[in-house]
């Protein structure tokens, strides 16, 4: 049997490599920047063949839900000062994702979306529209620009009540605002499992301190006397005395909200207590309603 020559093989691919490398733009970029020349490329072909190798990857890559790299939009890039090193860097989508998503750091609770938390005014479609739907959101600009006072949108499923409040929370978040977002219904669901250790006065204390909340989906949720007059009285009422800004989302309007609150989960009726959470409501915002088509499927 005839013995294999390894060495020579070796040579052989390792001058292949070279002779691709040196045609490769970015090799070539590489060596200009450092101020290297070929033979440092004869030397460490293996070493910037590795790196062109897991540059090919990101070629022509569409975004960071296509990334293929094993870490996520990073990639070991070549250095050199001297010796060579590698550094594991972020691709350009990584960079813009986190400058896109940059506000996120400044929402105490967070229930939203993944698609909601960098959606933005921009993003709304008016095509199709009417005029109801342009007032809502020129009184939606008026009371961000005005400050001294919430909303309480209200509408059918899907009229894009949760999307306006979402671009507005984003809005004041970008501009440094300590913000929270809660769903009413999982935040309810979240303060049953926190009671046996307490968890949940941490949750109750980041809504009544964010300098503005929303409060989504409000009527939705599962009305037991504890969570209506322990936790959600003490925020709205905390707010309410501090002129903290406040917005709603709900498919309910007042009255229809009002009747939700004065059943419990006992079937007891408790009018009085339901009366004064609507108080609050009322007095911490405007309602507005929201009509027309299910934007959601648009």
């Amino acid at each position: 049997m005839e013995k294999i020559n390894f060495d020579a093989l070796i040579l052989e691919e390792t001058s292949e490599s070279f002779e691709n490398l040196k045609n490769d733009k970015r090799v070539l970029k590489f060596l200009s920047d450092n101020n290297l020349d070929f033979d440092e490329l004869k030397k460490y072909p293996i070493k910037y063949r590795e790196w062109i190798n897991q540059l090919d990857i990101c070629d022509k890559c569409e975004g960071l839900k296509y990334c293929k790299q094993p870490n996520k939009g990073r990639i070991f890039d070549l250095k050199y000062d001297g010796v060579y090193s590698t550094e594991l860097t972020m691709c350009r989508y990584l960079v813009e994702d986190n400058i896109k998503r940059k506000h996120l750091n400044n929402y105490l609770i967070n229930d939203l979306s993944e698609y909601m938390k960098t959606i933005n005014f921009t993003d709304i479609n008016l095509d199709n529209e009417d005029s109801s739907y342009l007032n809502v959101i020129s009184e939606v600009f008026d009371c961000l620009d005005t400050k001294d006072y919430g909303l309480y949108l209200y509408g059918n499923i899907g009229s894009g009540k949760t999307f306006l409040a979402a671009c507005a929370c984003n809005k004041l978040a970008k501009e440094g605002k300590v913000v929270s977002f809660v769903n009413l219904p999982t935040f309810a669901q979240k303060i049953k499992s926190k009671l046996e250790n307490n968890e949940y006065q941490k949750d109750v204390k980041s809504l009544i301190n964010s300098e503005f909340l929303v409060i989504d989906d409000i009527g939705a949720e599962s009305v037991t006397s504890w969570f209506r007059d322990e936790i959600l009285f003490t925020i709205l009422n905390d707010r309410m005395e501090n002129k903290k800004w406040t917005w709603f989302t709900s498919n309910e309007d007042f009255t229809s909200l009002e009747k939700h609150f004065e059943i419990n989960n006992r079937n007891v009726q408790e009018k009085v207590k339901a009366q004064r959470i609507i108080a609050r409501i009322k007095t911490l915002s405007k309602p507005l309603i929201i009509l027309g088509k299910d934007r959601r499927i648009q």
